[in-house]
């Protein structure tokens, strides 16, 4: 009779050890699995949030290549106008402009402000592209310094060329000296605001 009730609680024996065997199975299965998701969903974050550092990289770097189109082209354009027969050498420092613009208003006199005055269009145009500059809100300081350190400039060459245009007024190098120095200050502000947007877009591309 024991035999006989041992063996009867066999099978429900087995069937418990082999339920308790599924149970582990499935319980692995759930561990792979939910480590597996975590793994994959890591791994769509992070390619999302490299991604979008490549985008800000990518938008950086086209900000960076639309200034230096500016400064060397509308910019550097307006310059060799508005200097005409002055080498660009001379014109790399304050004082160096300064004297290019005191021999030009001496020699040319009144007549100066007439080619100033052709020249401006393209200060305006350069003004224009920094106006169409865009960047991260983070930049936004310094790139409106840098539109209004342009903007300023133009100002201060227009009025140089109104006191050259005004009529019944001689041109005078007293007369002058002012207006030409506003001028040579005013580019001397525009390169620093144009030094400190470059180095702030480099420091986010390097």
């Amino acid at each position: 009779m024991g035999d006989k009730d041992d063996n009867s609680l066999a099978p429900v024996q087995r069937s418990a050890s082999m339920h308790d065997e599924l149970a582990q199975l499935n319980t692995g299965q759930g561990t792979r699995l939910a480590a597996g998701l975590a793994i994959a969903t890591a791994l769509i974050v992070g390619g999302m949030f490299w991604m979008g550092r490549m985008d800000d990289t990518h938008g950086y770097a086209e900000a960076g290549h639309a200034l230096e189109q500016l400064r060397q082209g509308e910019l550097r354009s307006f310059s060799l106008c508005a200097f005409p027969g002055v080498s660009e050498s001379r014109l790399q420092s304050e004082m160096g402009r300064i004297t290019a613009m005191e021999q030009l208003g001496d020699r040319l006199g009144k007549a100066y402000g007439k080619t100033l005055r052709s020249c401006l269009p393209k200060l305006a145009e350069f003004n224009r592209g920094l106006a169409k500059l865009t960047l991260p809100g983070e930049l936004s300081g310094v790139l409106g310094s840098t539109r209004d350190a342009g903007g300023d400039l133009e100002q201060r060459w227009s009025d140089y060329a109104d006191y050259l245009e005004a009529p019944g007024k001689e041109y005078s190098h007293a007369g002058a000296l002012p207006l030409i120095e506003r001028v040579a200050s005013g580019r001397e502000a525009y390169d620093e605001a144009h030094r400190a947007l470059r180095g702030q877009l480099n420091e986010k591309l390097f």
